[in-house]
């Protein structure tokens, strides 16, 4: 048989993926923005763990989000209760970087997070890393 065996290799791959499953399950560590299923709160997340671990961004989350729970309520914020609370996290320009892109969602997209990956990289700021 050729050492292209795609049925074995299919396998292979099926018990590499459920062990990483239940890898995940037993070890993996449990993040609010990870359960969400709201693109607002997916972004903003995304935004915060920029250049930032997890473990920081996790002592900021609930507080920003009982703060600021809408796309609306981030653009309309004073800027200084957003740096009140983003910049616990050692980058206070980031404050200002997360009003305007609410702005711009709001102004310009009629609230609407896109949901496409080709719109959602014509944000500023937003990277196929973000």
């Amino acid at each position: 048989m050729s050492e292209y065996n795609f049925p074995r290799n299919q396998l292979k791959i099926k018990h590499l993926q459920e062990s990483i499953i239940r890898f995940y399950q037993n070890e993996g560590r449990k993040f609010p923005w990870r359960t969400s299923h709201s693109p607002y709160v997916t972004l903003v997340s995304e935004i915060l763990l920029q250049k930032t671990t997890s473990k920081q961004v996790l002592e900021v989350f609930h507080e920003f989000f009982r703060k600021f729970p809408t796309i609306n309520s981030l653009a309309t914020a004073d800027p200084r209760e957003i740096e009140a609370i983003v910049g616990k996290l050692g980058l206070a320009k980031r404050a200002g970087f997360l009003k305007e892109l609410a702005e711009t969602i709001i102004n310009e997209l009629g609230g609407k997070i896109p949901d496409s990956t080709k719109e959602l990289l014509k944000l500023k700021g937003v990277g196929l890393y973000t």
